[in-house]
């Protein structure tokens, strides 16, 4: 799926809960996508985003801000590995 095309299917609401799941655990999905992924009204995809190193630093440390304690521990936690290494 192109970028193009995910910006289409997540304005229309098309995406299924497992596929945006999917999207923001792979080190695949591409840097914008896990960007528009972080903005998601749903906590879990907002967790898995905050789990992956491939999240770009700029929205990993949006998320360390969140006020949901899960969403802040796991950016802090993927911050400072991808910092780290």
């Amino acid at each position: 799926m192109t970028v193009k095309e995910f910006e289409i299917q997540y304005a229309l609401g098309s995406l299924s809960r497992k596929l945006k799941l999917e999207l923001a655990f792979s080190k695949r999905t591409s840097k914008t996508i896990l960007g528009i992924l972080s903005k998601d009204r749903k906590w879990i995809v907002k967790y898995w985003i905050a789990c992956n190193t491939n999240t770009p630093t700029k929205i990993l440390k949006k998320l360390d801000a969140s006020s949901d304690g899960l969403i802040h521990a796991t950016a802090y936690q993927t911050l400072r590995k991808v910092l780290n290494d």
